[in-house]
């Protein structure tokens, strides 16, 4: 379910609202959330933190740092929701990107064996993907997202008012997801032709995203084709310290130029410019086999070693590519030069 707020100090009230939808038909009228936030985002918005203050809702700073989705920082919050009196009708409330919705909705999904959580993204990349359809997950020196689970919010509240706090990179990156949508979405793809209000193309990619979820929770058919770009693209974001959608559409790109659909990866290149971002190659893959390492972890690679890529052919249906890791391996070997050049 996605909720809608015009404006970030309706937040408060909104929760107070939902409150009293959990304890419907309840005898104990008490009820607690646990509100996780950034530090920097309760620094940006102090009125915000001074509404919350309730006896129903307790909040938890996290010290701003780079790697919110490790094990250690999972570790930490854990032990602090707990001492918090977490109970098993809490309700865990996330507010901040995508990582730390991630690592929320993870957290939340293992302690006392599952506690209600909602996600209030504050990114762009959050508002149309990260926070929406219930996975989450942590990373390792392996790779992004290898530790995780489904774990579905109750609902996420989107408030585009936060975008006023982001830099333009951040901007970009949510763009780059947004491409993704397009490539899936006549409607989105239209949107972002006719340059819509970034709010308009906020709604229609989660509404798009939240309608592939009900089809495919478990990420067993469908839901596979929102993973358009995402295996070259955690590659990407891991060996270049890209951020996530910028390194996705990098993913979008590639992965079609060398898989041989020509026409998507114009595409790509057509809506990007549209949105204002250049793909003029500007990254530098040194060693390859260095490179390499971190495709090899992705999710999507079978036993056998093949893997399973999800791309939209030239005639604009998704289709999924088996194709064997080694033979994979150079493609993208043969196509680097020419794409860097």
């Amino acid at each position: 379910m996605i909720t809608k707020a015009e404006q970030i100090l309706q937040i408060p009230s909104i929760l107070r609202e939902l409150s009293f939808h959990y304890l419907h038909n309840k005898e104990d009228s008490s009820f607690h959330f646990v509100v996780v936030i950034e530090q920097v985002l309760a620094d940006l918005f102090p009125d915000l933190i001074t509404k919350l203050q309730d006896a129903s809702i307790t909040s938890i700073k996290l010290p701003n740092q780079q790697q919110l989705k490790s094990v250690s920082t999972f570790e930490d919050l854990a032990e602090t929701l707990l001492s918090k009196d977490l109970k098993k009708d809490s309700v865990i409330v996330a507010i901040g990107g995508g990582s730390l919705t991630d690592l929320v909705g993870f957290t939340a999904s293992v302690l006392l064996r599952g506690v209600a959580w909602i996600s209030i993204p504050t990114t762009f990349l959050g508002m149309i993907d990260a926070s929406l359809g219930g996975k989450t997950g942590l990373d390792t020196k392996f790779g992004k997202n290898l530790i995780g689970s489904f774990h579905m919010p109750k609902t996420t509240i989107i408030c585009s008012e936060f975008l006023s706090t982001l830099d333009p990179l951040e901007i970009e990156s949510g763009y780059g997801e947004l491409i993704k949508y397009a490539l899936l979405s006549k409607e989105i793809e239209e949107q972002i032709k006719a340059k819509s209000p970034i709010s308009d193309m906020i709604h229609a990619a989660a509404q798009y995203k939240l309608k592939v979820v009900k089809k495919d929770f478990l990420d067993s058919d469908e839901r596979r084709f929102l993973n358009l770009g995402h295996t070259l693209g955690h590659a990407f974001e891991i060996y270049f310290n890209l951020r996530h959608g910028t390194a996705v559409l990098w993913g979008l790109y590639w992965e079609h130029y060398i898989m041989d659909q020509p026409l998507v990866a114009s595409k790509v290149l057509d809506l990007a410019a549209i949105l204002g971002i250049s793909l003029t190659p500007n990254i530098d893959i040194t060693e390859f086999k260095d490179f390499w390492k971190y495709v090899v972890h992705d999710k999507k690679i079978a036993a056998s070693k093949v893997l399973e890529l999800p791309l939209m052919n030239d005639n604009g249906q998704p289709i999924k590519f088996k194709i064997a890791l080694n033979d994979f391996y150079k493609k993208l070997d043969s196509h680097a030069k020419k794409l860097l050049a």
